[in-house]
């Protein structure tokens, strides 16, 4: 820890912007409304020759140099021992290797502006060095920097080499030999985007390792090279819109890689609240990532990095394609308005595409509803400031799993989140006066910082047992005190959490559990509504960050939540925790397909041995059933067992109605 006066001096002010950068980030939307260009202004991860950018680096007499500044600033700053300056940049050398380290001026402060470029051999005193890395905290806090170029001799990007620097463009020489980067290694900004990092960055095949949260910020495409084989905790959980993967065979990286920043659970190791990121893999490998973790709780497909990106105007509505999927962006000119059906897919020069995201559509905009497709899996950064809008919907069979950034939509009055929704990120119910209550559904695993800010909310219905975790003084900042409304059992978990024990608390039994616990006698079931566009589930019980509990099911297998109603029931599945020791648990539910892979993805708390969320089962004498024929189809519900043998001959599976443990699920034959 540094402490000394001198250095908190000069560092402050820099350290201050860079965490107020950061602080926006981590809450921003990937795009900028008001941008009509889609292409970035940041050229980051180039690999080119430097001949034109050395043209451009050349001093009043036309002499080369590798620095080009209005000031190099803290010009009185010492120099630590054993660095020295060639041509404006700063080296440490090693004469042995005859090698040299890019560095800071010294350690309490580094000074570069404007253009750099680093050359890949320096001599000194007649002898010749290779710069082979930039080294720890070279380029850190510095907020003038125009362009860097790194040269293909350099192998190592040491530890926070560029943290919290803000530059326009890195360019990475042809032929690049970089080995490794470490941790924090490329944690910038991007100058021309504020507090966005540049869209493009494509790591040079031979890198081998990547660090710890070595990258931040937001890109368009990233490409991991086939030859890295170690990566570090966290180290994409950046807002990476394409991801593409080069390994024919995936390798075993950290669970959390592509984590959200800040969703951090120490309870959890190895969450998985997603970012909103498409992964591309090679040709023929898809079967084999849909098998692996973390890789399989991601949407996969095998869309390779060279795939044209075509920008096209389709019935009044503006897309970005690529591959087979398409992306809403706003209108060139102008702004929409009106009533907005979205399409599933929409065709040009003979290809269909599919709608799986907006970006920033509507912001500003005069639209008075719009209505999302099932496809949609992110809504990011779309209605700020629709000063019209009214609704919003999405399909019961949604696919939605991000949402982000609702803001100043004073007329929109209802608004129904799907059940398939995992991340509502910060600030996305903003100053929405009109919007008095809110169902938020089971399904949400993550709820960002600043998430409903001055609104006029009364009521609050939460599908929680246990509600998950939150920063405590954060998430509601309103206007109005809402009351809460959960599920039975569930008041004195939300109580105990800082995030919610602010307000009144109300428990309600028609408010359903997302996931809730049956048991009779010594056996206890794990329940969750089931998605019938599933093949099957795999389930998973954590205890400290280690699998306790791991289960796989078909939808053959679901069953159906004990009701007076019996037509108003929800279907659902079930999962044997009866093994359990009493306590609190994180569970973790994949619902996939055998042709789609990821379906659904759902994280959260669950507690066995506790009234809390635990329903009995009481038997009344006689058992009744539902009936599946033997494709898992329901063709009778309640039926007692002497009607049964009435039925058509042939093969079904009999479920118990109100003991409805999946260990009572049987098969009889009808002669």
């Amino acid at each position: 820890m540094i402490t000394s006066k001198y250095h908190r001096r000069r560092l402050l002010p820099a350290m201050l912007l860079a965490m107020l950068m950061l602080s926006c980030y981590m809450e921003a939307a990937a795009v900028n409304p008001n941008s009509k260009e889609q292409a970035s202004d940041c050229a980051v991860g180039r690999m080119q020759k430097p001949d034109d950018m050395l043209a451009a680096l050349c001093d009043r007499e036309g002499n080369q140099t590798n620095v080009e500044v209005t000031g190099t600033g803290g010009l009185d700053d010492p120099v630590d021992d054993g660095v020295i300056c060639v041509d404006g940049i700063y080296y440490v050398l090693d004469p042995g290797a005859m090698a040299a380290r890019v560095v800071a001026k010294n350690e309490l402060n580094s000074t570069y502006q404007g253009r750099i470029i680093i050359p890949s051999s320096i001599k000194v005193d007649g002898r010749e060095y290779t710069v082979k890395s930039i080294g720890r905290r070279a380029f850190a806090a510095c907020m003038e920097l125009d362009k860097v170029f790194i040269p293909k001799t350099v192998e190592v990007v040491e530890k926070r080499a560029f943290e919290s620097a803000v530059i326009d463009d890195i360019e990475i020489e042809e032929g690049s030999q970089l080995k490794v980067i470490e941790d924090y290694g490329f944690l910038f900004f991007c100058k021309n985007r504020g507090q966005v990092v540049p869209d493009h960055f494509r790591l040079p095949e031979g890198l081998q390792e990547i660090g710890v949260r070595a990258f931040y910020g937001a890109f368009a495409d990233f490409v991991i090279p086939s030859t890295v084989w170690r990566m570090g905790d966290l180290s994409l959980a950046a807002n990476i819109k394409d991801l593409f993967l080069k390994w024919e065979r995936p390798v075993s990286v950290p669970y959390n890689i592509l984590e959200l920043s800040g969703y951090n659970d120490v309870d959890y190791k190895g969450s998985m609240c997603p970012t909103p990121v498409e992964i591309h893999v090679p040709s023929g490998s898809l079967p084999t990532y849909r098998l692996t973790k973390p890789w399989c709780f991601f949407s996969l497909d095998e869309m390779p990095v060279e795939e044209a990106t075509i920008y096209a105007d389709i019935a009044g509505l503006r897309y970005r394609l690529r591959g087979n999927k398409a992306v809403l962006l706003p209108p060139n000119e102008g702004q929409y308005s009106g009533d907005i059906v979205l399409p599933e897919t929409v065709s040009y020069n003979g290809k269909e595409y599919k709608l799986v995201r907006t970006e920033g559509a509507f912001n500003n905009s005069k639209v008075v509803s719009v209505a999302f497709p099932s496809s949609v899996k992110y809504v990011v950064d779309d209605f700020k400031y629709c000063m019209e809008l009214q609704t919003v919907t999405f399909p019961e069979n949604s696919r939605l799993r991000f949402f982000s950034a609702m803001e100043g939509c004073p007329k929109l009055t209802e608004f129904v989140f799907p059940p398939s929704l995992q991340v509502l990120y910060g600030n996305s119910m903003m100053y929405l006066d009109g919007l008095k209550t809110i169902d938020i559904p089971g399904s949400v695993s993550y709820i960002g910082a600043y998430t409903f800010v001055n609104g006029a909310l009364t009521e609050v219905t939460a599908h929680w047992i246990c509600p998950p975790k939150m920063l405590p003084n954060d998430v509601f900042i309103t206007k109005s005190n809402p009351r809460i409304r959960v599920p039975v059992g569930a008041k004195k978990y939300y109580e105990e959490s800082e995030a919610w024990n602010k307000f009144e608390i109300v428990e309600d039994e028609t408010v359903e559990a997302f996931v809730k616990v049956y048991t009779e006698g010594r056996e206890r079931v794990l329940t969750l509504p089931v998605d019938e566009s599933a093949d099957y589930y795999e389930f998973e019980a954590f205890k400290n960050g280690e699998v306790v509990k791991s289960q796989t099911l078909s939808l053959i297998k679901s069953i159906r939540t004990a009701s007076a109603n019996r037509e108003a029931a929800t279907k659902r599945i079930g999962f044997d925790v009866s093994s359990l020791d009493d306590g609190s648990y994180r569970y973790r539910i994949r619902a996939a397909s055998d042709t789609e892979g990821l379906i659904s993805l759902f994280e959260g708390t669950f507690v066995v041995g506790d009234d809390s969320g635990v329903e009995d089962v009481v038997s009344d004498g006689d058992t009744n059933y539902d009936v599946f024929d033997i494709m898992g189809v329901c063709i009778r519900t309640n039926m007692q067992e002497a009607e049964i043998f009435g039925l058509t001959p042939g093969i079904y599976i009999l479920r118990p109605v109100l003991n409805a443990n999946p260990s009572n699920v049987r098969k009889i034959i009808v002669e």
